[in-house]
């Protein structure tokens, strides 16, 4: 698989979101990533969310909220809609909590 480039960083994630335990969850060009370390509170570490999975080499640099960095060759594809679906979710999520439909 192709990795992604860095020449377009420093960049903002796409949308950022939680996983069901509630860390941070960061969608970037159709990859998911989650937190790996952390040093101090403006430098994180991610790891692409299928590396357990799939044994996949993603990963990705952080500094004060803006990827400075990209690393890893990614053994999968990424997903176009993966976005638009987190969002969607975080939606659904959000009137479930705070709304008492039936």
């Amino acid at each position: 698989m192709e990795g992604l480039q860095n020449d377009q960083l420093p960049s903002a994630p796409d949308h950022v979101t939680t996983t069901k335990r509630g860390s941070l969850k960061w969608i970037y060009k159709g990859y998911a990533y989650i937190i790996e370390k952390r040093h101090r509170d403006e430098v994180m570490y991610w790891r692409c969310e299928r590396k357990d999975e799939l044994q996949c080499k993603g990963r990705m640099k952080s500094e004060n909220d803006v990827i400075v960095q990209l690393s890893g060759v990614h053994s999968h594809t990424g997903d176009a809609t993966r976005t638009d679906v987190a969002k969607v979710n975080d939606i659904i999520q959000e009137r479930a909590r705070t709304t008492r439909e039936s």
